[in-house]
């Protein structure tokens, strides 16, 4: 999208890992502050993350798009604009 920064974030790959796959910016853990989040890989690290993750939210709701399904709960969440791909 323009003007989006976008960031990367794996616990299973190292910076220098994502960095050369993706080209772009690399956080180290679930902390900042964003617009949405596209969960992409179902690590077991992520399946009790969404207390984490309703934490990252800019403004408002959090769009989290999950790409493999794993947080139906979210849908009935008040945090996120949930959408599973």
């Amino acid at each position: 999208a323009k003007g989006a920064v976008v960031t990367g974030y794996d616990p299973l790959l190292t910076k220098e890992e994502i960095e050369a796959e993706l080209t772009l910016p690399v956080a180290t853990d679930l902390t900042g502050s964003y617009n949405g989040v596209i969960l992409a890989t179902p690590h077991q690290q992520f399946l009790n993350s969404l207390p984490e993750l309703e934490k990252l939210s800019k403004q408002g709701k959090l769009v989290l798009v999950d790409v493999k399904g794993i947080f139906p709960s979210a849908a009935q969440n008040n945090y996120f604009i949930y959408k599973v791909l």
